[in-house]
């Protein structure tokens, strides 16, 4: 290959990178072409013009190129990463693991790389027993990851172990004091609890998403209601799912509930 022809290439691939910074990936796909047309043994010139087409949502054409640019630089981390996204965006979760795999294979201290192995069985392949050996491992290599510790509690919600949801959720929370909408996870807190039978902390949680979501949210009303339900105190569960219709009037078991008490109470 001529000096010249490389010098060029590196111009085109230049020119595609402004392109690229500018969210402009048709005008960068056009010259990173020219640049592979004159170089094409260049493994960044084929990630780029893959990146461009992942951005939009080219993924099977993005997956080809990230093929070839593995195929030039097997030891491409960044190409993995992008080319099991493309392969989620297509639904193909089990080749996503296997890139994945591969990050870890050539970086085992990656705690990401585990983080989206367990992702990817949580959330696509709902095997959560695998999803949670992930998580450890992430966790293990990176202990600040928050949502790392989130997602291993919701594997453990379905796999009931409540009592470990119930810690991820209450290490989370310390991890995320300080975040605006932290009141999910006091909620997720609250229905954990409320599953293993500690309703008086189950009703703390629920408080406390209210208190933080500023009462906008009918589903944390629905949840306390039914923890006030199951310590008895009907009239105050009766005001929860009165308030939970109030913010949105398609909760039917709100209206069962209501009916249970108002029949307890005997409450025309």
């Amino acid at each position: 290959m001529k000096d010249e022809n490389k010098e060029q290439a590196k111009e085109f691939y230049k020119q595609g990178k402004y392109f690229f910074k500018k969210e402009q990936y048709k005008k960068a796909i056009k010259c990173f072409n020219k640049a592979i047309k004159l170089n094409h043994t260049n493994a960044y010139y084929y990630d780029m013009r893959a990146t461009s087409k992942m951005n939009l949502d080219e993924y099977g054409e993005a997956i080809e190129d990230f093929d070839k640019c593995i195929e030039l630089k097997p030891k491409y981390i960044k190409a993995y990463y992008n080319r099991a996204y493309s392969k989620v965006s297509l639904e193909l979760y089990l080749e996503a693991i296997e890139d994945y795999k591969k990050c870890i294979e050539l970086n085992n201290n990656d705690s990401l790389a585990y983080y989206n192995i367990g992702k990817m069985y949580l959330y696509y392949l709902e095997n959560f027993e695998e999803a949670v050996k992930y998580y450890d491992k992430s966790i293990e290599l990176s202990n600040e990851n928050s949502e790392a510790y989130i997602e291993r509690a919701k594997a453990e919600y379905y796999l009931k172990q409540f009592d470990k949801a119930e810690k991820d959720l209450t290490k989370a929370i310390e991890l995320e004091e300080e975040i605006f909408d932290i009141n999910y996870l006091y909620s997720s807190r609250g229905q954990v609890r409320a599953e293993m039978g500690n309703y008086e902390e189950a009703l703390k949680d629920y408080d406390k998403a209210i208190e933080l979501n500023h009462s906008s949210i009918p589903i944390y009303y629905f949840l306390r209601g039914n923890v006030k339900y199951n310590l008895g105190q009907y009239k105050d569960a009766l005001e929860d799912y009165n308030k939970c219709l109030e913010l949105d009037d398609s909760y039917t078991e709100a209206y069962e509930k209501i009916e249970d008490i108002k029949s307890k109470l005997n409450i025309q």
